[in-house]
């Protein structure tokens, strides 16, 4: 996917500490507390409603900013719907200069898209978690669109996709809080092990993962296949034990029984959420790879150089 931009990092910033909403927030407070003082009111009067003031400047601003970037939101989701529909046409026709005018209109759609996702960053510094949440889509959205296009010998963009998913990554109370965007965390770890950056810091993403989306077996699946293709067989099988004491799961327990008794794990269970990973292709994609001779392509699981 072709992205109309200056520089990955000129969006991907760091924020204030404290963001403008706060300020204001804050100030509403003292001055709700604080002036009456000079008329006369004792401020045991004043701290409770300046204190709902602040709550309440805070709440009016940053619902009023939030409203324009869930417009930004929309608009840009249309533009995702419209390029997955022109895709889904152009796969049920064999002719290949229809399926190229069809890339070609797929990733101009998704440029937009990005683009009109990246306007969003100007509201950040008003809305709460507008901007972790905006480059995880925004990475989402370049991961999807180039993830296949990869596993099929096309240029490779997908570190285009790392600045924004790396910024997306919050740890500590703030993980628990957006605990949602662990499926953008999960598509960086994937980014890591497509460009060699090396386990140790896969397992740093996995393990920020796993720690808020417990009972998540996929994640704890994924996270055991990447330690099994860096030949850690050991690990894998402790995660996995780890995730069944917090997980339901049935693949996940299934997975754990393969790996003890010496056999491959079975991803392709997870159908759809592990294929859009793009860490295996299914049978008539893989089949297509070879087909195209693709060097990294052994059967339907990627060869690591």
């Amino acid at each position: 996917m072709h992205i109309r931009h200056i520089e990955a990092f000129k969006y991907v910033r760091k924020g204030n500490p404290i963001m403008k909403t706060v300020y204001l927030a804050l100030m509403a407070t003292l001055i709700s507390i604080i002036f009456p003082t000079f008329f006369g009111v004792s401020s045991a009067w004043t701290i409770l409603p300046g204190l709902a003031i602040g709550v309440a400047t805070f709440v009016i601003i940053n619902r009023k900013y939030g409203k324009l970037v869930d417009a930004i939101l929309q608009e840009a989701n249309k533009e995702v719907q419209s390029a997955q529909a022109i895709m889904q046409r152009a796969s049920q026709n064999s002719n290949p200069s229809s399926q190229r005018a069809a890339q070609q209109a797929m990733e101009k759609k998704s440029a937009f898209a990005v683009d009109k996702l990246k306007e969003g960053f100007q509201y950040s510094d008003w809305q709460v978690g507008s901007k972790t949440s905006l480059n995880a889509q925004i990475g989402m959205l370049i991961f999807s669109n180039n993830i296949f296009l990869a596993a099929q010998g096309q240029k490779n963009k997908l570190k285009d996709a790392i600045p924004y998913l790396e910024a997306s990554i919050v740890r500590g109370w703030r993980a628990n809080i957006l605990r949602g965007l662990w499926h953008a965390w999960l598509r960086l770890a994937v980014c890591y092990f497509k460009t060699s950056k090396g386990i140790e810091s896969i397992k740093e993403v996995m393990e920020t993962i796993v720690l808020v989306a417990k009972k998540e077996g996929f994640a704890w699946s994924v996270y055991a296949w990447f330690l099994v293709q860096s030949k850690k067989l050991d690990q894998a099988i402790e995660v996995l034990a780890r995730g069944a004491k917090e997980s339901s799961d049935p693949v996940l327990k299934t997975n754990l029984q393969a790996l003890q008794n010496g056999k491959p794990l079975k991803m392709a269970e997870y159908g759809q959420v592990w294929w859009g990973l793009g860490l295996e292709l299914p049978k008539h994609l893989s089949s297509k790879a070879q087909g195209m001779g693709h060097p990294r392509m052994k059967g339907n699981r990627y060869s690591r150089r």
